[in-house]
């Protein structure tokens, strides 16, 4: 006699189904973090480039999260005319006590230069985010596409104003 095969009940089926389907929906879930993660350089460098398109021989100081970027993130700006430093790099100074007249000085060259801190990343889909970028006394936000060719600013807006 052959023994008879045991179905599974329908509410385990369901069950099984369910689990599967969370674990899946999780691991999608993280690797879109691991994507963001791996992407966040690349957004940076093209909010620190459409910040040098408007002041080419500047000296600019980015912040990334309230940190300093690497040195393979400074490295990517080297053939520009301008200067990307950390902000570690330079001193701040505050000529008339009000945010308007903070600057930037730094320290290998002397020269004057201002502050970007980019932060406040949200991602509105793998392709497309809105980055809030703060100056001293005002801060804006950029979307940042994904093209074929890279991250590209497409937007820009003043947020705040001190």
């Amino acid at each position: 006699m052959k023994p008879k095969k045991q179905q599974m009940r329908p509410v385990f089926r369901a069950l099984t189904f369910y689990i599967l389907l969370f674990l899946f929906c999780r691991l999608i879930l993280l690797l879109f973090d691991v994507y963001a993660r791996t992407q966040q350089e690349a957004v940076a460098e093209a909010i620190v480039r459409k910040h040098l398109q408007s002041a080419p021989s500047a000296v600019l100081f980015v912040s990334i999260n309230d940190a300093d970027p690497g040195n393979g993130f400074i490295a990517r700006f080297n053939k520009n005319t301008a200067l990307v430093r950390k902000p570690s790099q330079g001193t701040q100074r505050n000529a008339f006590g009000d945010p308007w007249s903070s600057y930037f000085v730094d320290n290998a060259t002397g020269r004057k230069g201002r502050l970007i801190s980019i932060g406040g990343m949200s991602w509105l889909g793998p392709f497309k985010v809105k980055v809030g970028v703060g100056h001293p006394g005002y801060g804006e936000s950029f979307t940042v596409v994904r093209k074929l060719w890279g991250w590209t600013v497409t937007n820009k807006e003043q947020t705040w104003i001190n």
